[in-house]
Formats: structure tokens, C-alpha cells, sequence
């Protein structure tokens, strides 16, 4: 089990996190990993051991109702039920306390800043899966004062996408995809363990380059791998908490279809607006499929493809970690590293 360390970013708020360390090299990219529904950062300890060789510093931080992070004091029913400025405003609040975040680590810790070529210093914001809904959320509303804003500015210049779901780009649950968590006819005892078993699993959708949605498995693991949940040397019971998660818990709220507008335009703000842009100058945006998890992924990858070229393309860059399923950290955490890697030009 991970020993997380803290930070208070505002009066009622700290945020646990562990942190690699500074590498030994002396321009290092500092990368701020948020996770996604469940799995937590311990869960992603495997490739936090694995930053300092590779020459950079990984920092996974806790989002709030994960342990040694401040409980939500909310229930989701009430933010489902809230009118659209309500909504806006809890999904900015999430955003903002990773911004505020990584503005007092950069501090407390002297971070690099950002190369004159800009292919190392710095840090980069990563949203694992369904993190990502609270990464929009922090570049689309970077509204902190002045100086915590010039500080970012100069530091920021990666947002990584690790294969972030359809839902947190605000759009709806394709009606071909059966998750176990949703399945009345599983026992409700039964959803989640069924659940993460699934997950697990490698999804064979051949080539994701050919943008073939008649070619995706999107219920079925392939037979050919053994799930995360066989071969792992890990106890998924220490890296998984379960009170946050979809259907009752506050990560619904990422993937809420009474919040997809506001997901979507934190989204389209986040990688589309000259504003943003203008505020993070040195920002470049990478969205990182893996090819054999499940299929929402892929199909949130070509849904980024698509939205790009409508922008006049070039704005998102991408890439495809392959081989990887969903638990990439633990299979093959050196994937994970190398996909980051190529992200920051490092």
C-alpha cells in the first residue's frame, strides 16, 4: 500500500498524492497523473517507481473521495438534479483543485520550467480514462489570480489523454456496449467484482487506425490473453475503492448524462479555444488509445480524431499505446512510460 503525502489547496481541501521524485537529469517534465473510477494512484505505483530512470517525475494525485483526499460533501443526486450554471460550477471546482495543485507543488518543490525547445522542463496534466473529465475541466477554466495564472503559464505545456471514455466528452453510452456494473440481470452484489473482472480483460478490435466500428468487441474478451486479474502480482483489493463509484457514487458525475453538456463543452474548450491556448502558450494536447481496452475508448479516440479535423486539424496530436488493455500499468508499465515519454518529447 502507497504512503501518501498531502497538500492543502484551499481552506477545506488537501489532496494525497505520491511522487516519484525529482530525476537526475536536470531539465525534468514533471507529470501530474489523475486517475480514473476506482483504481486510485496507488494503483498506479507500478509506473510512479519507473519516472526517475526514464528522466521524469510522476506525480499521481488522489481525486477528492479517495483515500487521504477531503471527502465531497455533496450527494450526486443533488449536482444531477442542479440547474446548467450549478453543474458548470461543480465540474470548475474539481478543475480547480488540480490547477491549484500542481501551482503550490511547482513551488514547494523549484520545478524545471520549460526548455527553450520545449521537449523538457515543465510539467504536464494526464487524465487516466475518466480522469480526464476533471483535466477538461481544469485547462477550460483556469480562472486563479494573476499569479498563480503567469506561474501555470509559464509551466504548463503537455495535456495527456490516456484513454479517456466516450462519456466524459459528454457523449452518450453507445447502445452496443454491455457493462457488467449495469446489468440488472448480474446480482447487485455481484456487478462490480463481474465488473472489474471484464475490464481486465484484452478486447480485440484489430487495427483502430481503420476506424472500422463494425470491428470492435464491445462486450466480449478476447481468448487469446489472460485478464490483468489472473496475472497481475498485485491484490486489486489494495488499489480499489469503491465508494466514489459509478452508479451512486460522485464519479457518475463524469460520465452523468444530465452533465454531458457541460462535460462536452469543458471538452471542446479544453482542446479547441484560442483562449486556453492563449493562456497556456506552450500547451500541446495527446489523446493515447489503448487498442485492447474497452471499446468506448476507442470510440472517444476517433470522436477527438473527428472533432479535431473539424477545428482545421492539428490541435490534439495522436497516438496508440498497443497491446495495452486496461490495466496497461500493471501488464506493461514500460508501455505506459514510453507512451508518456513520446507525449512530452522527452
Amino acid at each position: 500500500m502507497s504512503t501518501f503525502q498531502t497538500i492543502q489547496v484551499d481552506d477545506g481541501t488537501q489532496l494525497a498524492y505520491t511522487d516519484s521524485g525529482a530525476a537526475a537529469t536536470a531539465g525534468y517534465t514533471t507529470v501530474f497523473i489523475i486517475h480514473g473510477t476506482i483504481f486510485y494512484s496507488s494503483s498506479l505505483q507500478t509506473i510512479v517507481n519507473l519516472g526517475t530512470d526514464a528522466g521524469l517525475r510522476l506525480v499521481a494525485i488522489n481525486r477528492r473521495d479517495y483515500p487521504g483526499s477531503t471527502p465531497l460533501s455533496i450527494d450526486p443526486s443533488q449536482i444531477t438534479g442542479a440547474s446548467d450554471d450549478e453543474k458548470a460550477g461543480y465540474l470548475r471546482d474539481r478543475g480547480l483543485e488540480i490547477l491549484r495543485f500542481v501551482d503550490l507543488f511547482i513551488q514547494a518543490n523549484n520545478l524545471p520550467q520549460v526548455s527553450e525547445d520545449r521537449k523538457s522542463g515543465g510539467v504536464a496534466i494526464l487524465g487516466w480514462a475518466l480522469g480526464a473529465g476533471v483535466t477538461f475541466a481544469a485547462l477550460a477554466h483556469a480562472s486563479l489570480d494573476k499569479e498563480v495564472s503567469e506561474r501555470l503559464s509559464r509551466y504548463v505545456r503537455a495535456h495527456i489523454l490516456l484513454d479517456p471514455p466516450a462519456q466524459v466528452l459528454g457523449q452518450p453510452t453507445p447502445p452496443e456496449y454491455w457493462l457488467p456494473l449495469r446489468d440488472q440481470s448480474i446480482q447487485e452484489p455481484d456487478r462490480m467484482p463481474v465488473s472489474i473482472q471484464w475490464v481486465a480483460g484484452y478486447f480485440d478490435h484489430g487495427d483502430i487506425t481503420k476506424r472500422d466500428k463494425s470491428k470492435l468487441s464491445w462486450s466480449t474478451p478476447s481468448t487469446k490473453f489472460l485478464p490483468t486479474t489472473f496475472s497481475a502480482q498485485h491484490a486489486f483489493s489494495d488499489h480499489a475503492h469503491m465508494g466514489p463509484a459509478p452508479l451512486a457514487g460522485s464519479d457518475g458525475l463524469l460520465m452523468a448524462k444530465p452533465l454531458a453538456a457541460q462535460l462536452e463543452a469543458n471538452y471542446r474548450k479544453a482542446c479547441f479555444d484560442s483562449e486556453v491556448r492563449s493562456i497556456f502558450p506552450h500547451l500541446k494536447v495527446i489523446e493515447v488509445a489503448r487498442d485492447m481496452g474497452p471499446a468506448v475508448g476507442v470510440i472517444a479516440f476517433w470522436k477527438i480524431q473527428d472533432d479535431d479535423a473539424a477545428h482545421g486539424g492539428g490541435h490534439v496530436a495522436f497516438d496508440v499505446m498497443k497491446g495495452a488493455n486496461h490495466f496497461v500499468q500493471w501488464d506493461h508499465p514500460d508501455k505506459v512510460i514510453d507512451s508518456i515519454r513520446r507525449a512530452v518529447g522527452a
